[in-house]
C-alpha cells in the first residue's frame, strides 16, 4: 500500500499553510507521494489562486520537488474547475471539479454553506432540488470537454451539507438518474473518482463522499477511485483515509487509480 495524497490546498488558495510547512508534516507522517493541488483562477472568486501567484506556486513545489528528493514524490498539481480556463499542460496532474452552476449572471456555489445552497435553490431552480441536483450533474457529465483531468473531483459535492442539512431524497428517481448519467458520462476516460474526507474534517459530514451507491455503481461500470484528503491544512493530510478505504473496499475496490506525474498507475488500498 503507497501512502499518498493527492488534494490539498496551501496559502495559495484557502489553505492554512504554506507549501513548505505542508511538505515538511506529509514527510513527518511517513507520506510517500504528496500532491499538491491548488485552486484555478476564477475571476468571480476571491480565494482561488491568481494569475501571478502560479510561477511562484510551481516554483515551490518543485523546489520541494528536490528537497525532498529520494524521502517522498512530491507533485505539483492542480484542481481545476469547470469554468476555469487555466491551462493545464505546466502541472503534473489535474484534479477536474464543478463548484457552481451559472445561473445567468450568476455561479452559484455548491459548497459555500447551508444557507448558500438552500438560496440558491430557492432563487435559481424555483425551490426544487432535483432541478438543481439535474443541472450540477450535467456539469459533471461534461467535465472533459472543459477539463483535462486525471482524477475527477467529489462528484456529489452538491451533498456537502446533507447530513445536518437534508437536501433531497437521495433515493428518488431525479436524484439517481441525475448522477448515474454523469457517472455513465465520465466512465470512458478512464480517470478515478476521488474518495473524499475534506468534508468531515471541516465538521460538515461523519462519511467520506461519494455516497456508497455510487461507488457501487462506478465499480459495476468498470470505473476506478483514488483516495483524497482535500485538505486545507497540514494536520487533516490523509485525514480519516481510514473510513475511506473501508468504504472503498466495501464497494468492491481493491486498488486506486493514483498520478505519477507521468500517468496512473494502480496500486493496492
Amino acid at each position: 500500500m503507497v501512502s499518498c495524497d493527492f488534494h490539498l490546498h496551501t496559502v495559495f488558495g484557502d489553505g492554512k499553510h504554506t507549501p513548505e510547512e505542508v511538505a515538511a508534516q506529509a514527510c513527518a507522517d511517513g507520506i510517500q507521494i504528496l500532491g499538491f493541488s491548488e485552486h484555478s483562477y476564477l475571476p468571480f472568486e476571491t480565494f482561488s489562486m491568481q494569475p501571478e501567484e502560479q510561477g511562484d506556486y510551481i516554483a515551490r513545489i518543485d523546489a520541494l520537488k528536490t528537497s525532498y528528493r529520494g524521502r517522498m514524490t512530491v507533485l505539483c498539481g492542480l484542481e481545476k474547475d469547470y469554468y476555469s480556463t487555466v491551462d493545464e499542460g505546466a502541472f503534473d496532474y489535474v484534479v477536474g471539479s464543478v463548484h457552481y452552476v451559472k445561473c445567468g449572471d450568476t455561479y452559484a456555489s455548491m459548497d459555500l454553506s447551508p444557507d448558500a445552497t438552500d438560496e440558491n435553490v430557492k432563487t435559481f431552480f424555483g425551490g426544487d432540488p432535483y432541478a438543481y441536483a439535474k443541472a450540477f450533474f450535467a456539469l459533471e457529465a461534461d467535465l472533459f470537454h472543459h477539463v483535462k483531468a486525471d482524477i475527477i473531483g467529489h462528484i456529489d459535492l452538491l451533498m456537502k451539507f446533507h447530513e445536518r442539512t437534508p437536501l433531497l431524497d437521495p433515493q428518488d428517481k431525479r436524484y439517481v438518474t441525475a448522477w448515474q448519467e454523469a457517472v455513465e458520462a465520465l466512465i470512458p476516460y478512464g480517470k478515478p473518482f476521488e474518495i473524499n474526507s475534506g468534508a468531515i474534517s471541516r465538521g460538515w459530514r461523519t462519511t467520506p463522499y461519494p455516497a456508497p451507491d455510487i461507488l457501487r455503481f462506478i465499480k459495476e461500470k468498470g470505473g476506478h477511485i483514488v483516495l483524497s484528503s482535500d485538505s486545507h491544512a497540514k494536520e487533516t493530510l490523509r485525514f480519516r483515509f481510514d473510513a475511506s478505504r473501508e468504504l472503498a473496499l466495501a464497494c468492491g475496490f481493491t486498488t486506486q487509480l493514483i498520478p505519477t506525474g507521468k500517468g496512473l498507475d494502480e496500486v493496492a488500498l
